[in-house]
């Protein structure tokens, strides 16, 4: 054993006898010491009349049947759930001003916007025409057009990307609206020729 490690031992014997000791007085004087006014005390030796000499442990020991004696479950204490900080979101981009923008960016810009909204005429005259069909066979065709208000969605959002991107980098976004418009105009011509077909 470590040198020092014996002295909390001897601190917690000494705890524990003294606590003995004080258990063990008789009930009487104990109540005697605390003034309880609700017990008859005899005033002139400070003993309850009642008394039969037994300690405190003993007048309060109650015997019971063992499947009585079983230790009561303790109620789980629920556990504290972790929060992680969420960090605040960043900042709403900051849309370019037009006087920003160059006079090439500004027309193209125009131009796709105007495309974009001949696409959708288009996607809305080929939904209607399929109202038209058997419902047998319509199911191909409302995949398609599903797909080409897809790419058309996928369009609107890169031209709304178009307003926040500096002048200096919008040349990157621009093969991505390129491609963009070529997949919804894929789409637009695969559900033209079914409709064709039926």
């Amino acid at each position: 054993m470590k040198k020092a490690s014996w002295l909390p031992l001897l601190c917690l014997n000494i705890i524990f006898a003294a606590s003995r000791v004080k258990a063990e007085e008789p009930v009487a004087q104990r109540l005697a010491q605390q003034q309880d006014p609700g017990l008859p005390v005899n005033s002139a030796n400070g003993i309850d009349p009642a008394f039969d000499g037994r300690t405190l442990n003993e007048a309060q020991r109650v015997d019971k049947p063992l499947d009585q004696a079983k230790p009561k479950p303790r109620k789980a204490k629920p556990r504290r759930q972790r929060t992680v900080p969420v960090p605040p979101p960043p900042p709403p981009p900051i849309p370019v001003r037009e006087a920003d923008k160059s006079t090439e960016q500004r027309e193209y810009e125009t131009a796709m916007t105007k495309r974009l909204d001949g696409m959708a005429q288009e996607i809305v005259e080929l939904n209607s025409r399929a109202e038209n069909i058997d419902e047998e066979r319509v199911n191909e065709l409302l995949d398609t057009l599903r797909t080409a208000a897809g790419n058309r969605s996928v369009v609107r959002t890169k031209l709304k990307q178009l307003k926040f991107v500096p002048p200096a980098q919008w040349s990157t976004l621009k093969s991505g609206i390129e491609k963009a418009f070529l997949n919804l105009e894929e789409s637009i011509q695969r559900a033209r020729s079914q409709i064709e077909a039926m």
